[in-house]
C-alpha cells in the first residue's frame, strides 16, 4: 500500500450512486497530508500557486476506478476536474 496524500472532494459514482470522498495521490510526496476544498496546500520545500495534481479513487461497491485532476489555484485546493473511469475488476 504505502503512504499518500488525500484530497477530500465529494463525488457520486455514476454507476452505482456510492458517495466517494477521499482522492489519493503520491505525486506530492507521501506524508499523509489531507486537504479539503478551500485549504491551502502546504508542502515543505514546494510552492504550488497553480497546479493540477493527478489523483485516483476506486469505488468498492461496483469496482470502477477513477482518475482525475486536483486543481490548486492561488495555493489552495479548489476542486477536482476531468474525472474519467474504467472498471477495476471484471463484472460478473
Amino acid at each position: 500500500m504505502g503512504l499518500f496524500h488525500e484530497f477530500l472532494f465529494d463525488f457520486t459514482c455514476p454507476r452505482c450512486g456510492t458517495h466517494l470522498e477521499r482522492w489519493q495521490t503520491k505525486a506530492l510526496g507521501c506524508e499523509l497530508a489531507r486537504w479539503r476544498v478551500g485549504d491551502g496546500v502546504d508542502i515543505p520545500g514546494l510552492v504550488l500557486e497553480r497546479a493540477r495534481v493527478r489523483v485516483y479513487k476506486s469505488c468498492r461497491t461496483c469496482g470502477l476506478w477513477f482518475h482525475a485532476w486536483a486543481v490548486i489555484e492561488d495555493g489552495r485546493f479548489v476542486g477536482v476536474e476531468d474525472v474519467s473511469a474504467r472498471p477495476l475488476r471484471a463484472q460478473a
